[in-house]
């Protein structure tokens, strides 16, 4: 039981990416995770399950991480703290626990942007 949860890395994270429009960078996700660097890859769409990137993946993502020690990685925890982090940095783009937020981009205006932002690239 113990050799595994030592193998876990657990912790919250934030992304802050550029804007939609402009240069200045925003909250734009916070999240938790017992497995760090593997949700990584699964936002950036490199993960194991294979889902396509997240919307706001193509705006320069930097990775804040809150790296928690194994014996730490409670789920009751790291969700606390998730909701706790969501509340204060208020990031454009999760959905639960922020939809107090009035900057909150919903997820079909997202991958509208998306598109627009691919649209003028090409």
């Amino acid at each position: 039981m113990f050799k595994r949860a030592r193998r876990r890395g657990p912790g919250i994270y934030l992304v802050r990416t550029r804007k939609h429009v402009g240069r200045r960078r925003e909250n734009a996700y916070v999240g938790m995770s017992t497995q760090l660097h593997l949700r990584r890859l699964d936002h950036l769409g490199q993960g194991r399950y294979k889902r396509p990137a997240k919307d706001w993946t193509d705006l320069d993502p930097r990775w804040h991480v809150l790296q928690l020690p194994w014996w730490l990685g409670w789920k009751w925890l790291l969700l606390t703290l998730e909701f706790l982090a969501i509340r204060l940095l208020l990031p454009r783009y999760n959905v639960t626990h922020n939809l107090r937020n009035p900057r909150r981009i919903p997820p079909v205006k997202a991958r509208a942007q998306r598109r627009a932002r691919d649209d003028a690239r090409h």
